[in-house]
């Protein structure tokens, strides 16, 4: 028997690093997961966002004036029977433009992929509706002063435990969060400012859609508000000190790591290379929600476009 503190806190664990429930989620990613957490978290100051602004600099200071053309929206990318791939784009002009490319690597989600990619194998397209995404909010309470924590974060625990799938809903629908980071833990609270941040996952069928009625901002910031000064008089904060509540969507799509994707070869052949020269690097090649996917998967995409045009 599982302790009930330990069974919710499995429970919001899930629903937090997964946005799934225990009971839907594959043992093999969960316990990975889990585990790693359990040994350590490393962190950098401003999140992951600073991995993001390192490979830009890098890229930046690397390549060819133009290359980088993160203001283009991309509408087709289609493999030439001639060799190559063309990947048409909308440029910050509103022109249509196309580049002859020996090989690409899509980033996108599989679901966005799928109506992007021309030529996608019917097998792949039908591998891919098989995925499932969900989403997440992030509020950030921004705070004047320091606000002291020996650790990265915690979980938000109310004592009940869910015993139902649709209780599991219902819960994690009713609360305005699952957990809060320090964001300033990171770089030991060098700076005379703080800000906590709340996630808030909708870990269940039909969450996102959520998000999308009219009323889903101030639905989401009612919830916040009202449970925000427990957490305040949890941590010694004065309430006169909070500056501001900043409430944001995640900016991606969270895959549900799911039972049997792996052992099936759903994951395999949704992530399959496209004509041998369209290949994907995203964390759902695996449907692990994590960085260190979405590395691993960038790194074996390298490999394979290296083995098609050669050259470092």
């Amino acid at each position: 028997p599982v302790h009930p503190h330990l069974e919710e806190l499995f429970h919001e664990y899930c629903w937090d690093a997964m946005c799934g429930s225990f009971d839907e989620v594959s043992a093999a990613q969960a316990l990975n997961f889990i585990t790693a957490d359990l040994n350590g978290i490393v962190a950098f100051p401003g999140g992951n966002a600073t991995i993001t602004e390192a490979l830009y600099r890098k890229l930046d200071s690397a390549l060819p004036k133009h290359c980088l053309r993160s203001d283009s929206f991309v509408l087709d990318i289609e493999p030439l029977s001639s060799g190559g791939v063309r990947v048409t784009y909308e440029a910050p002009d509103n022109s249509l433009r196309s580049i002859h490319a020996k090989a690409c690597i899509v980033t996108s989600p599989k679901f966005i992929a799928k109506t992007l990619v021309s030529g996608m194998p019917v097998a792949q397209e039908d591998a891919i509706s098989k995925l499932e995404y969900r989403a997440f909010l992030v509020a950030n309470i921004l705070i004047d002063g320091k606000v002291p924590s020996s650790s990265f974060g915690m979980f938000h625990l109310r004592g009940v435990v869910p015993q139902s799938t649709a209780e599991t809903a219902s819960m994690a629908s009713e609360r305005a969060y699952t957990s809060v980071i320090s964001a300033s833990w990171a770089a030991e609270h060098r700076y005379s400012r703080s800000a906590l941040t709340l996630y808030k996952p909708y870990p269940y069928e039909g969450g996102r859609r959520e998000l999308s009625k009219p009323d889903a901002y101030q639905v989401a910031k009612s919830r916040f508000e009202k449970e925000i000064p427990e957490l305040l008089r949890v941590l010694n904060v004065e309430p006169k000190r909070v500056a501001g509540l900043r409430i944001t969507r995640l900016a991606h799509a969270m895959p549900v790591a799911a039972k049997g994707l792996i052992a099936n070869g759903t994951l395999e052949i949704a992530s399959a290379p496209v004509a041998d020269r369209i290949f994907f690097a995203q964390q759902d090649n695996w449907a692990n929600p994590c960085v260190e996917t979405s590395l691993v998967a960038a790194l074996q995409a390298a490999d394979q476009v290296k083995s098609v045009i050669g050259g470092v």
